[in-house]
């Protein structure tokens, strides 16, 4: 069991590393935000740097303070923040990371209400999600699908040159009670998002086999490149080739 002497030094070494922009990666070790002594410095430390760009603070303990705020580097493209107890009202420095591409929140107890802020806060750039072993349910699977399909709403009708919000290549829901009840929603997520080629669930004997069916069928679509047909630049750029390749073909 190592002591809080020696936690408090750790810490105080990768703060300093922090504010020195050393870290480009950093997998905090067990334990070592848990002390008040030790989560005020972190947390400003972080504020500092602007180099780190992937972050690991799994299986430590979110601490439960009053002034927990927490400002995560806007240069992240990874956050791992799995096995910390974290709540929904904690993830609110998340929109600022406008670069993350995967966020893990695996088995947290998350629920619903937790996921009313999470939807709200989801970067549009993000491209892996990880939601394993919680308890959102068919409430939270819903409340997640339609913020990504109001999104993409969003993106279409957008005059501006913000990048749309098809870029969700992964998502991992399983442990989650209750998502067989949610299928129907899943499956048009995967219509929808043509980027989404990985969807992880559980599914129980009674789950409809229409509704399977169609969502492997999208998920193949997606799996062999349909995003392609939504990039008309490519595709112009294919017609020659296969002009080419039928005549060549022609008797």
């Amino acid at each position: 069991m190592v002591d809080d002497k020696t936690i408090i030094n750790n810490v105080q070494q990768i703060c300093q590393q922090l504010q020195n922009n050393e870290l480009q990666t950093l997998k905090l070790p067990l334990h070592s935000i848990g002390l008040k002594s030790c989560w005020n410095p972190f947390c400003e430390a972080l504020r500092m740097n602007t180099t780190l760009i992937s972050l690991n603070l799994s299986n430590n303990l979110w601490p439960d303070l009053s002034n927990s705020d927490i400002v995560f580097p806007p240069s992240l493209r990874e956050l791992d923040l799995s096995s910390t107890g974290i709540k929904g009202e904690y993830l609110g420095a998340i929109p600022s990371l406008v670069h993350l591409k995967c966020l893990d929140l695996s088995d947290n107890l998350l629920t619903s209400q937790d996921m009313m802020f999470l939807v709200r806060w989801l970067p549009s750039r993000l491209e892996t999600l990880y939601l394993a072993n919680n308890l959102i349910g068919k409430i939270g699977i819903m409340q997640l699908v339609e913020r990504y399909l109001t999104m993409d709403h969003q993106s279409s009708l957008s005059l501006s040159s913000s990048p749309p919000c098809r870029t969700l290549r992964c998502l991992d829901l399983r442990g989650n009670f209750g998502t067989h009840h949610a299928l129907s929603a899943l499956s048009e997520l995967v219509k929808q998002q043509c980027e989404l080629t990985n969807i992880f669930f559980d599914h129980q004997e009674q789950s409809s086999s229409i509704i399977l069916s169609e969502l492997q069928y999208w998920l193949d679509l997606n799996r062999f490149g349909r995003r392609c047909m939504k990039d008309y630049t490519l595709l112009s750029a294919l017609w020659p080739a296969i002009f080419e390749k039928a005549a060549r073909s022609s008797p």
